[in-house]
């Protein structure tokens, strides 16, 4: 069976009784909108399941180990869900409930999803006969709901292909990349990698030290008709200078400002982290490098 993935809208409602007094921050009308529709997905796949006769097992907040797959790799699934469909097929089902608005996730080859599912095969898999795995990222506040399936063999591949690379990082050996994968990375500021992505990009798109603007780009614009032809030209390579110094059409601008997004959050993270590296060197040192109860120094 090939993966399969889907993208829904995030509706449906669901009801409880109130156990908890009010909280201004935390238990809100737009909470009670995201978590009801969470619940109702939720819901829903565990009563298809039961309708089909399948004997049902629900996981909330489930510690899951894949260091079989990555050096001592874990996590928290939000949910896990063990049963079978209506054909008998039997279906490891995880769910993420995310929050945010700020960046829509999408599950399809999810590496996250897909770790956790990994977790998921190695504590239940033999008590449970899993063929199909699914999982789905639900964020209400983007309307949200997507959902990748895969044969359990497909993704146990996977697991063994990124085994190799995954011990080479705990080692601290192989290939450095940065990339949109960095966001959340705590050890981003001081990233080698980082650094040097960002000042490349700042190099590549909008700076050039050893020549002048360049005359055949359109962009700049002659003093007089013909001289873009026949008048000498001369760079003041003293300073730094643009490469486009006129006006950026459009779509080069469409093409620059993913670019121009990466770079303002590595300043942004940088400066934030300098601010608080400046109270104390230890205090800086010990928040990207914690050291375990053994001495060793790792990160996180």
């Amino acid at each position: 069976m090939p993966t399969r993935c889907a993208n829904t809208r995030s509706t449906g409602t669901c009801t409880g009784v109130r156990t908890a007094p009010r909280s201004d921050k935390y238990d809100t009308d737009e909470i009670d909108r995201i978590t009801d529709v969470y619940a109702a997905f939720v819901t829903d796949i565990v009563e298809r399941m039961r309708h089909s006769g399948s004997r049902v097992r629900v996981l909330v907040e489930e510690r899951v180990n894949y260091s079989h797959i990555v050096p001592s790799g874990f996590g928290t699934a939000d949910m896990l869900i063990l049963g079978k469909d209506a054909d008998g097929t039997g279906v490891l089902h995880v769910c993420d409930f995310k929050t945010g608005r700020g960046v829509r996730v999408e599950a399809d080859h999810n590496p996250q999803l897909m770790l956790y599912a990994l977790g998921g095969l190695a504590a239940y898999g033999r008590a449970y006969p899993v063929e199909i795995v699914r999982m789905s990222i639900i964020q209400p506040r983007l309307d949200n709901i997507s959902t990748c399936e895969m044969p359990r063999a497909e993704l146990e591949a996977w697991g063994e292909s990124i085994r190799p690379v995954a011990a080479l990082a705990y080692d601290g050996k192989g290939e450095q990349k940065a990339g949109d994968w960095c966001r959340f990375c705590r050890a981003r500021p001081v990233c080698r990698a980082c650094k040097a992505e960002a000042l490349a990009l700042c190099r590549e798109e909008f700076m050039d030290l050893d020549s002048g603007p360049d005359a055949n780009d359109g962009c700049a614009l002659p003093d007089k008709p013909g001289d873009e032809l026949s008048a000498p030209y001369a760079a003041d390579r003293s300073l730094p200078v643009f490469r486009r110094p006129g006006l950026i059409p459009f779509s080069q601008l469409e093409q620059i400002l993913p670019t121009l997004r990466r770079i303002r959050s590595w300043i942004d993270q940088m400066t934030e982290t300098d601010a608080r590296a400046m109270e104390s060197a230890q205090s800086y040192f010990s928040f990207f490098a914690p050291v375990d109860k053994a001495g060793a120094l790792f990160f996180l």
